[in-house]
């Protein structure tokens, strides 16, 4: 009904936020618990592979015409792997 109208709809992106239980499947990824909730680490391998079948499912039930988000209200902070990095002030660089 909205496309009938000219409204695109806004879908969510994936934005790291995991299943806590995910953890026990694949151990080495770098994923965080926070309540509930498991945080993945964007630089994690896994969360490559992760937003690819996210976005791959989206476009296959909803088409491309869409505009897609990241809801910046869940970030609870720095991430947990990245305290010790902000408190030595140390920034990694870009391509590593």
């Amino acid at each position: 009904r909205l496309r009938s109208l000219g409204i695109v709809g806004q879908l969510p992106g994936f934005q790291g936020n995991v299943p806590v239980q995910l953890k026990a499947l694949y151990n080495d990824a770098n994923i965080t618990a926070a309540g509930g909730t498991g945080w993945m680490d964007s630089l994690d391998p896994l969360f490559g592979k992760i937003a690819d079948l996210w976005m791959e499912t989206l476009i296959n039930d909803f088409g491309t015409d869409h505009w897609y988000q990241m809801d910046g209200y869940f970030d609870g902070g720095t991430a947990p792997w990245m305290t010790s990095r902000k408190e030595s002030q140390v920034t990694p660089p870009l391509d590593s």
